[in-house]
């Protein structure tokens, strides 16, 4: 019998701690100075229905886990939960609340909403949407979809890449974002020949269905397999992986610690590009062979962004005297 080598896993939550605490080392004073606060509202679970109590017990993981990353940073977070019992019309006033209040930068619906509740998400100011969770967000694609990008990126180079739950809302902001960088993904979704993905280099899945991916679809040759679901269960969280398709590929995200930290490290970023540091490079992952001393670019991104800005304060003398004000013309706070 020959021994399958174990797949090396990508260290979520230690690619958030450098990204986080990075961030809160540079920014989190000027967080604070502001009263900066994000509100995060999520959805109590009904007593009848289980999988929906499931989704909501993973959405309530998730909620806690933004809470945590926000106050970090030095942001206050509003953690709303919002009962079973509540109209439409109380969930679009917390919304519409939360849309006039300066002091909000941003405003995150945990997934999935109720049904009635996906209108109101394109009632988000787009300026606050930074989960881009309505039609109108800036943003091409969701954090975690952002983040399964990101951990992919070093081993896209000549792959094959598979999406597996393509049109759902992770999956189309996957699909999206590695069009956008040249590449020309195969796509899946639950029902399909899920054995073609053994074709693939690379398979990104997003389906959030427990255990979905067997040695039936993912083997040693995969160089990489990404595994966004994260499902609660009584003898601890599912993703999409079954417990021996994860043993296969070459790297492989973890459930727990894999893309849900990933997920935290992208808000986080997007949360200074909203009230500190709007001109902030994205960090970028290196993958695990490399010689770096890092795992992110995270720290030179930053060092390039601080110095950037100290270049701009050294000038605004020579500024003031031609009549303008640098910091108006780039959208900076320099406080």
């Amino acid at each position: 019998m020959i021994d399958t080598p174990q797949p090396r896993t990508i260290p979520g939550r230690a690619i958030l701690a450098e990204v986080r605490d990075t961030y809160r080392d540079a920014y989190a004073a000027t967080l604070q100075q502001h009263g900066t606060r994000m509100m995060v509202v999520r959805f109590a679970p009904t007593t009848h229905d289980t999988v929906w109590a499931a989704r909501m017990e993973a959405s309530r993981v998730s909620a806690e886990q933004k809470v945590r990353t926000f106050t970090a940073l030095g942001a206050t977070p509003d953690h709303i939960v919002v009962p079973d019992s509540a109209g439409i019309s109380e969930i679009a006033g917390i919304i519409h609340r939360a849309n006039d209040d300066p002091q909000v930068t941003g405003i995150i619906v945990q997934a999935p909403p109720p049904q009635p509740v996906l209108a109101l998400l394109n009632e988000i100011d787009p300026a606050k949407d930074i989960d881009a969770l309505g039609i109108f967000a800036p943003r091409t694609a969701c954090a975690t979809a952002d983040g399964v990008v990101r951990v992919a990126e070093p081993y896209l180079p000549d792959a094959r890449i598979a999406v597996v739950g393509s049109s759902g809302f992770v999956g189309s902001g996957v699909v999206t974002l590695l069009r956008q960088g040249g590449h020309d993904p195969m796509l899946f979704e639950n029902g399909d020949d899920l054995r073609r993905l053994r074709d693939a280099d690379v398979v990104l899945s997003t389906t959030g269905s427990p255990w979905l991916l067997t040695p039936d679809h993912i083997h040693p040759g995969h160089r990489l397999v990404v595994d966004s679901g994260f499902t609660p269960h009584p003898d601890g969280p599912r993703g999409d992986l079954h417990p021996d398709a994860a043993a296969q590929p070459q790297v492989v995200t973890p459930v727990p610690g894999g893309i849900g930290p990933v997920e935290m490290a992208v808000l986080a970023e997007r949360l200074l590009h909203q009230c500190a540091a709007p001109e902030l490079g994205a960090w970028r992952f290196h993958g695990l062979d490399t010689q770096h001393q890092t795992l992110t670019t995270v720290h030179d991104d930053v060092d390039y962004q601080l110095q950037h800005r100290h270049e701009l304060q050294g000038r605004e003398p020579e500024a003031q005297e031609l009549g303008y004000d640098r910091n108006e013309e780039n959208g900076l706070d320099l406080s």
